[in-house]
């Protein structure tokens, strides 16, 4: 729920999502389970496109398995990441709270109207908070293992996609706070989908952004200093990015936020309850 400044990137046109969700389970795709799963281990990837600033785009393809539509229990790296934010924090770090506290945040600045998600979540109108699932703990690893996510928060966003026996995951990531979705990446869900895939969710996850100062690498203000962010609500752009997505021809049929910790689901068709951007004037 945190917007944050674009940045230009040198690699192919992009689309740019900065996305803090709900979780709400899939439309028609199944449900995350409560019980805890092992999770089956990533493939190595194929490389679809990099780009600067450790930008990187990759495809994974999986044998479909039930664990990975489970909830799965905490990983070591999920484990170590409490621990180290409890110690940082000192304050609870369960998603409610979290979410008051976002609101606070934005409420006493400049950006009220990124609360407008914030409470239709805390109201029970959009998404359903849960466990996160094999999917979301494994790729949170694979970003904590690439870029120490206390030390250097970072993003990753994902293409979910389902066929028959088989599962496909687009996989966009930084080494910074923000993120791209490469045109190289949506060509090739948008073929996908084409040959019978179904476009089961879109997955971000929101960071905690700890020791903050001032015009540093998590673009903080002077507004955003005591903001740790890690949320589970769309923030406006988000929720733009989701429907600019279906207007595109993206059939998208969920949207998943992780901090790492837990997780949002929010289905298609919650999308409309949420607010984005207001038009610029005269549009």
């Amino acid at each position: 729920m945190r917007p944050v400044r674009r940045r230009k990137s040198t690699a192919s046109p992009t689309l740019v999502w900065l996305v803090m969700c709900g979780a709400a389970g899939c439309a028609r795709s199944p449900a995350v389970s409560g019980h805890g799963a092992v999770c089956p281990p990533l493939p190595e990837p194929q490389l679809v496109a990099a780009g600067a600033d450790g930008e990187r785009h990759e495809r994974f393809d999986l044998v479909d398995a039930p664990a990975l539509w489970q909830g799965a229990p905490e990983d070591p790296t999920a484990a170590s990441y409490r621990r180290r934010l409890t110690a940082k924090l000192g304050h609870d770090l369960q998603p409610r709270w979290l979410l008051r506290r976002q609101r606070d945040v934005f409420a006493a600045g400049s950006q009220r109207r990124e609360t407008l998600n914030i409470d239709a979540v805390l109201e029970g109108k959009v998404g359903t908070l849960v466990a996160p699932g094999c999917i979301e703990r494994q790729l949170f690893a694979r970003q904590a293992a690439r870029v120490p996510m206390v030390e250097r928060p970072s993003e990753f966003g994902a293409f979910v996609l389902r066929r028959g026996d088989r599962v496909r995951i687009y996989v966009s990531s930084m080494e910074s706070v923000g993120g791209k979705i490469s045109r190289e990446v949506t060509t090739r869900v948008h073929a996908d989908v084409a040959a019978g895939y179904r476009l089961v969710a879109h997955l971000h996850n929101h960071p905690f952004l700890t020791d903050r100062r001032v015009g540093d690498r998590m673009w903080t203000t002077p507004e955003t200093l005591n903001d740790v962010s890690g949320a589970l609500a769309p923030s406006l752009t988000d929720a733009q990015f989701f429907s600019n997505s279906v207007a595109d021809g993206l059939p998208l049929e969920s949207a998943w936020i992780t901090n790492g910790l837990d997780s949002i689901r929010i289905t298609a068709s919650e999308f409309r309850a949420l607010a984005q951007h207001l038009p610029s004037p005269g549009r």
